[in-house]
């Protein structure tokens, strides 16, 4: 059987003059009750996402000692990977209540595609669907890589649900139109009935039980696309299904004069957490990589520190008992103003933090949970756009 040609060019895209805007959230009224239904959906849904691998990550935790070899190692790669599915909720959700800025750079969404159909190759290969990339070599667009990659792994997620009990294919097409990237996720399912369409977007929406599937769906695609400029919205497929598509303008082209040589050999850096175990893994991760760390449990230790020694930059939590990350931030910044530049606060959820939102408008910061590649390259940028500036703080 000859096999089946591959188109060399996706097809021509049409692009509605308008997007598909999510429909309006349910209005504050005095009666509780459709409040409290709303909540009470909300949370059925965050709790089943949120569960579902912490019970994974509690159950290979507490078989880890009686494993070995393969078994173990295994082991480690599926909690490593649920609590990764865990922090990606939990920031999620904190990307739509507080719709928190996206921390933007030219990206290749095709490289980033191609990650994610990885991702999920084998459950999608179980399912016997096919996914056909239609890459038409699209330029960089200056985004947050990590939630595209979510955004991604969502619809992939979507489309998968839609041909599960029966198979089919998914169609991924980039192109460019008018010097707008264009994305397109299509499957061959049985498409969306106009009625659930027109909520699509909303915040666990969902056409199963509450708690069967993926809770945030749409509604993060719709805000993280419509967060960096673009347009997302919904239609039928040329074939039935549905296709999902996005609009997003694209990068300039990266200069020379854009590229910092990194600047890390010999940087010394002092760590600032009330959390021994963070404390010691953030230690651990940075001497690893090559830096010279010192650690405190709180900010007046990390004062007396660096009235001790000088040091580059500094990590540290904004919430910790007594003097917190903002008054710690305060006193280095009059005392060592150069180095006040050099600070990274790590937080739970700065946003919600008075204190932290404060922060923001003059220090980068870092969410937890946090793993080693976005620790480092937070360091690397912070080093790399002040490498210029002096090196440790003046004499006390």
């Amino acid at each position: 059987v000859a096999p089946e040609p591959r188109p060399l060019a996706p097809p021509p895209l049409a692009v509605p003059p308008v997007a598909t805007p999510p429909a309006p959230a349910p209005s504050v009224t005095s009666d509780p009750a459709p409040r409290l239904g709303l909540l009470s959906e909300l949370v059925a849904g965050v709790a089943h996402e949120l569960n579902n691998p912490l019970t994974s990550i509690l159950g290979y935790a507490q078989i880890l000692s009686s494993l070995e070899g393969t078994e173990r190692e295994e082991a480690i790669e599926t909690i490593e990977s649920e609590a990764a599915r865990a922090s990606r909720i939990v920031r999620n959700l904190l990307s739509f209540a507080r719709q928190r800025p996206a921390e933007r750079y030219p990206i290749d969404l095709e490289r980033i595609i191609r990650r994610v159909i990885d991702i999920r190759r084998y459950a999608l290969e179980m399912d016997d669907i096919r996914v056909i990339p239609r890459f038409g070599h699209v330029p960089d667009v200056q985004a947050d890589e990590s939630q595209f990659e979510d955004v991604f792994l969502h619809l992939l997620n979507n489309a998968q649900q839609a041909l599960q009990s029966r198979g089919g294919e998914i169609t991924i097409t980039t192109a460019t139109v008018d010097g707008r990237v264009i994305i397109t996720f299509g499957d061959n399912g049985p498409g969306i009935p106009d009625d659930v369409r027109a909520r699509i977007f909303e915040p666990f929406f969902t056409t199963r039980e509450v708690g069967a599937g993926e809770g945030m769906g749409l509604s993060i695609v719709y805000g993280v696309v419509t967060g960096h400029g673009g347009r997302t919205w919904v239609e039928s497929g040329p074939n039935g299904g549905t296709q999902v598509v996005m609009e997003l303008p694209a990068a300039r082209p990266l200069l020379t004069s854009d590229i910092v040589t990194p600047v890390t050999a010999g940087t010394r850096i002092l760590v600032v957490d009330d959390e021994a175990p963070i404390r010691a893994l953030t230690q651990e991760i940075l001497t690893a990589a090559g830096y010279e760390v010192a650690t405190a449990a709180n900010g007046m230790e990390a004062v007396r520190a660096l009235e001790s020694a000088p040091f580059d930059l500094i990590v540290a939590d904004v919430r910790m008992p007594g003097m917190g990350g903002a008054g710690l931030y305060d006193v280095v910044r009059q005392r060592w103003p150069e180095l006040a530049t050099r600070m990274l606060m790590v937080s739970g959820d700065i946003e919600g933090d008075q204190a932290g939102q404060a922060l923001r408008e003059h220090v980068r910061y870092l969410e937890k949970p946090f793993d080693t590649r976005e620790l480092l390259g937070a360091i690397s940028t912070l080093l790399e756009l002040r490498h210029t500036n002096s090196t440790g703080p003046a004499s006390a």
